[in-house]
């Protein structure tokens, strides 16, 4: 488990010290209660290796992944979440616009679906994903 508050740190606020290393993302103050983490180009953030969601998914009670997103400028094919061995692989869990269009696509292994969605900027999102310990 983990849990990152962004409160102008990447570290796990749970006990289990699953900190995020950032590459090239930057924070952002609003006011005094609001700070995000900006997203450029290619800039992410990586859980350590130590941290598995999919044997936490397996283990427990499944999970569930939750963030509210805001875009800016949205390229061909950006991901708000990707969780496999490396990006080019497609073992793991995607979650990105589907290539031009107002479109997301969920993709877990080979398996894609591709839901309505509309990618307008500057409007804030929160987004949940969850899956059970059976898999649904």
């Amino acid at each position: 488990m983990s849990c990152n508050n962004f409160e102008e740190n990447y570290l796990d606020t749970s006990s289990n010290n699953s900190h995020l290393t950032n590459y090239g993302t930057t924070f952002i103050n609003e006011n005094l209660t609001t700070s995000y983490v900006n997203f450029a180009n290619s800039s992410y953030l990586q859980i350590p290796t130590s941290f598995n969601p999919f044997h936490t998914w397996n283990s427990s009670f499944g999970i569930t992944i939750s963030s509210k997103i805001r875009t800016t400028d949205c390229g061909n094919w950006a991901r708000i979440l990707d969780l496999q061995p490396p990006p080019s692989s497609v073992q793991g869990l995607t979650i990105s616009r589907f290539g031009t269009e107002n479109n997301l696509r969920i993709q877990f292994g080979n398996i894609g679906i591709v839901v309505p969605y509309t990618w307008n900027t500057n409007e804030w999102r929160h987004i949940v994903f969850s899956i059970s310990l059976t898999g649904t």
